[in-house]
């Protein structure tokens, strides 16, 4: 039973990243990448550049109540002080 339980382990696995590996294949493949960076902002240049400018705005009018003898309207601040004012 322990040589099935030995037999059955994966055996320990470097996972060290060798910087300076990585570094050599993105220096080699330059050329590359700058060529895809520039075909892509080029592309989306164009984009910004050829696409029609739309422009939306909306409103809500609302429409103002006044019973014709004051120009405050029938606001609710309104109502209160002539209450306040009549009162006395």
């Amino acid at each position: 039973m322990t040589n099935d339980t030995k037999n059955n382990q994966a055996p320990m696995q470097d996972d060290e990243i060798d910087l300076i590996a990585l570094a050599k294949t993105l220096w080699e493949s330059r050329k590359f990448i700058l060529i895809t960076v520039v075909v892509f902002m080029a592309l989306g240049v164009a984009v910004a550049l050829l696409t029609p400018k739309e422009y939306t705005a909306s409103t809500t009018l609302v429409p103002q109540v006044s019973d014709g003898s004051s120009k405050m309207g029938d606001s609710p601040r309104w109502r209160q002080w002539q209450v306040l004012t009549s009162a006395t």
